[in-house]
C-alpha cells in the first residue's frame, strides 16, 4: 500500500509538471471492494484538476442501449422519448475527470466510439453531425482481466492499451497482513462514535479471527461487517462470535496459509497467521 501511495503521488507530481498534451489515462485493477474508486478520487482531488468535476459512472449498471447516450449525450428527437437535448458525461466532466468503473462490461460495439473519444478528444452526441472537443482526464477501473477479455475477443486490444498507459493494481485485503487490524480498529472507532456507544475494542481471539478470514469482499466487506457488529453489540469488548464472518472461509484461509508457510519465511508467515 505504501508503494501504491507513492505511485499515486508520482503520477500527480508529473501531471503538475505537464507542459503540453493531456494527462495519461489510468487503469485501476483489483478485486471488488479493494478501493478502486478511492484511488481514482485520490488522483483527481490531489491533482491539478481538483477544481474541476469528478464524474463517475458504473458501466455495468446501465444497459448498452442507454450507456452510449449517458456518455456522449443526444439531440432532441434523436430517438423515441428524446424530447430534450442532453449533454453526456464527457461534456459534464469538462476540465475534470471522468471515472469509468467496470470498464470491462462495455460492449465491443461501443468500444470503437470510446476509443475515438480518447484518441481525438472529440465526441459527437447521438443525432448530431458535428463533433465537439472535450478536455477530460480518463480513469477506468475493473475487477476483470482485460488481457483475457482481449484474447477472447470481448475487448479491443487498441482500446486496452490506450486505457492502460498507467496501471495501478490494488491488493486484496487478505494479503495485507496486519493492515486488517488497522482498518478494523479504524472502522470500529468511526462506528462506535456514529452509534453513540462507548469506545469498543476487539478481544485477542476476535483479532485472530479477523486475520484468519479470507475477506472475499475485501475492505468494503470489513467496513460493513464492523458496522453490523457495533450496531448489535451490547458490550465494549467484541468476541469472535459477534463477528459476522462466513465460517467456511476462515478455514479456507488457514489452509492457504499452511501452503504458503511451506515456502515463506517466518516473518512473512506472521503477517497471515
Amino acid at each position: 500500500m505504501r508503494s501504491l501511495k507513492n505511485q499515486i503521488e508520482q503520477i500527480i507530481d508529473s501531471e503538475r509538471k505537464l507542459t503540453e498534451g493531456d494527462p495519461p489515462a489510468v487503469l485501476i485493477t483489483g478485486e471488488t471492494g479493494t478501493g478502486k474508486e478511492l484511488a481514482a478520487r485520490a488522483l483527481h482531488y490531489n491533482g491539478p484538476r481538483k477544481s474541476g468535476p469528478f464524474i463517475e459512472i458504473n458501466c455495468a449498471s446501465i444497459p448498452i442501449q442507454l450507456l452510449e447516450a449517458e456518455l456522449f449525450g443526444y439531440e432532441r428527437g434523436a430517438f423515441t422519448d428524446a424530447k430534450e437535448k442532453k449533454i453526456g458525461l464527457f461534456q459534464a466532466a469538462e476540465g475534470g475527470t471522468l471515472f469509468l468503473d467496470e470498464i470491462g462490461e462495455i460492449e465491443i460495439s461501443l468500444q470503437a466510439k470510446l476509443l475515438k473519444a480518447l484518441e481525438d478528444k472529440v465526441i459527437r452526441r447521438i443525432g448530431n453531425i458535428r463533433e465537439q472537443k472535450v478536455d477530460v482526464r480518463i480513469i477506468t477501473a475493473t475487477n476483470q482481466s482485460l488481457e483475457e477479455a482481449v484474447r477472447q475477443g470481448r475487448f479491443r486490444s487498441d482500446l486496452f492499451f490506450r486505457l492502460r498507459i498507467i496501471h495501478l493494481k490494488l491488493p486484496p485485503l487478505r494479503t495485507r497482513g496486519n493492515d486488517i487490524l488497522l482498518l478494523a480498529n479504524h472502522f470500529l472507532t468511526i462506528q462506535s462514535r456514529r452509534y453513540g456507544k462507548q469506545e469498543m475494542a476487539f478481544s485477542p481471539e476476535a483479532e485472530k479471527a479477523l486475520l484468519n478470514y479470507s475477506w472475499p469482499g475485501n475492505v468494503r466487506e470489513l467496513r460493513n461487517m464492523i458496522e453490523q457488529t457495533v450496531l448489535l453489540s451490547r458490550q465494549e469488548t467484541i468476541e469472535p462470535d459477534q463477528l459476522a464472518l462466513l465460517p467456511g472461509l476462515v478455514k479456507i484461509n488457514r489452509d492457504q496459509d499452511k501452503e504458503r508457510g511451506k515456502t515463506s519465511s517466518p516473518s512473512t508467515r506472521g503477517c497471515f497467521a
